[in-house]
């Protein structure tokens, strides 16, 4: 793994909800949320991480949207964190695991692992 750059929290924060509003499986579940805080969907494709006020915006989204900070998929999530852009070697990805977390402990047939998951995504598993 190489570091390529540091980041921070609002960014995570930004580029994750940014890939989940393309996802099929969370699009409708963020617009939902999007319209009942009267939001644009622009705060999220095209939004600004130098705002304090959109990155309040987007933190309040994603804890409705997964409970960031304390619940849901973020439970037990730490809270000192050194947030870095890294680019991966071929090798890390064996090196890889899933957080725990029911859906990707059963698409990887319990071992956390992406190779493991992706093996069962082409055989045709459906979590």
């Amino acid at each position: 793994m190489k570091k390529i750059k540091p980041s921070n929290e609002d960014e995570m924060v930004y580029e994750f909800l940014k890939m989940e509003i393309y996802s099929e499986r969370y699009k409708e579940r963020i617009e939902a949320i999007l319209a009942e805080m009267q939001i644009d969907h622009d705060l999220i494709t095209n939004g600004n991480i130098m705002s304090a006020q959109e990155n309040s915006l987007r933190v309040e989204i994603l804890k409705r949207f997964r409970g960031y900070r304390s619940e849901e998929l973020f439970e037990n999530f730490p809270e000192n964190i050194e947030w870095m852009w890294t680019k991966f070697d071929k090798e890390d990805i064996s090196k890889i695991l899933y957080i725990e977390y029911s859906y990707w402990n059963e698409l990887s047939n319990y071992t956390g692992s992406p190779l493991e998951a992706a093996q069962m995504i082409l055989s045709g598993k459906i979590v």
